[in-house]
């Protein structure tokens, strides 16, 4: 575990705003500015803002790295690629069903604490012997604050060298694998004219709101490749694929829907979220029209019935499950 601390200086702090950060988040951050030493490097922020009295007190539950065309040299980064929110998409799907979750057992008032959408509150930026976001990052957030109708984004800043600048309230020092690491946490808001510091609280990760594992077609891209080639190099069509709430909580389940061309009925592979290692399960529904604004899958899924797929192993694809189902009901006449 990393124990970050900090001292005091003479910054002006926002007076209202609160910001708490869970200790994975600052964990996070000190393995992606290890790893990437000679080069910038960042992640989205996500978490919740919690309103307040006067202003909303804000909660960094986790990050999201870039995944795709990411840029990391000495002097730039660049991120935020359809896979990174591809994966915002999915935390945000099961915290949606998670305060619903809340709402239903407790009632809105022992439901409330948490009871705030899910945001991408900014990001974390390492880069070369600035503890401050650039004139570059300044005019990238206001675009993104016009943009987006935001009233503020953060911009922690995490570098690796030593520095002879005075630590301030808005810091935090810590020290992993024999080096230091200072981070110092930023915002701007929707009228300001500059970024400010802002003093963080790093709490432990049991004391907020956990997010789901990411589901596997989202940590293993090459895996949701090769299956859907293999699906579509057998002719098959994949209709949809939904997230689904299959066993009532989350995390959400992976539902592909698929179609041989010509047959009278469609099989549903529902995948948890550590598939392959968990085995599939299956469900076949007949072809049908849904009717005038009902969503199809809804409509397939309710008509559905499960059936037995082979015996799982974790080398096996989805097309072997299918191709087994589908030799089945033929033996079945």
């Amino acid at each position: 575990m990393i124990n970050p601390t900090g001292s005091a200086g003479d910054h002006e702090m926002p007076p209202t705003t609160e910001l708490y950060v869970a200790q994975r988040v600052i964990d996070k951050m000190c393995v992606g500015a290890l790893v990437y030493q000679g080069e910038e490097t960042g992640e989205a922020l996500i978490g919740l803002a919690i309103p307040n009295s006067t202003a909303p007190k804000l909660y960094l539950l986790d990050t999201i790295p870039p995944i795709e065309g990411t840029v990391r040299e000495w002097a730039m980064f660049e991120q935020g690629d359809d896979w990174q929110g591809a994966i915002f998409n999915w935390y945000h799907e099961n915290w949606e069903l998670y305060r619903q979750l809340r709402r239903a057992s407790y009632g809105n008032a022992l439901a409330a604490k948490w009871d705030a959408p899910l945001i991408h509150l900014g990001d974390w930026h390492k880069q070369p012997g600035m503890i401050q976001p650039s004139r570059g990052d300044l005019r990238t957030a206001r675009q993104f604050i016009r943009e987006f109708k935001r009233e503020y984004l953060l911009a922690p800043i995490v570098t690796l060298e030593t520095t002879d600048i005075p630590l301030a309230d808005n810091t935090l020092t810590l020290e992993t694998d024999g080096q230091s690491i200072r981070i110092d946490f930023w915002w701007l808001g929707k009228r300001g004219s500059d970024f400010e510091p802002i003093k963080a609280v790093v709490l432990p990760n049991e004391d907020l709101p956990k997010l789901p594992p990411v589901a596997w077609w989202l940590q293993r891209r090459e895996r949701f490749d090769q299956e859907l080639n293999a699906l579509e190099s057998d002719g098959l069509q994949i209709l949809d694929i939904v997230s689904w709430n299959t066993r009532g909580h989350p995390p959400l389940d992976t539902c592909l829907t698929i179609y041989r061309p010509g047959s009278r009925n469609v099989i549903i592979a529902t995948t948890p979220v550590s598939y392959p290692l968990r085995p599939p399960s299956w469900r076949v529904a007949p072809i049908l029209r849904p009717k005038a604004g009902e969503d199809l899958f809804e409509a397939l899924y309710q008509t559905s019935q499960a059936v037995e797929g082979p015996v799982w192993k974790p080398d096996m694809l989805l097309l072997q499950g299918v191709k087994a189902i589908e030799a089945q009901k033929a033996g079945n006449g």
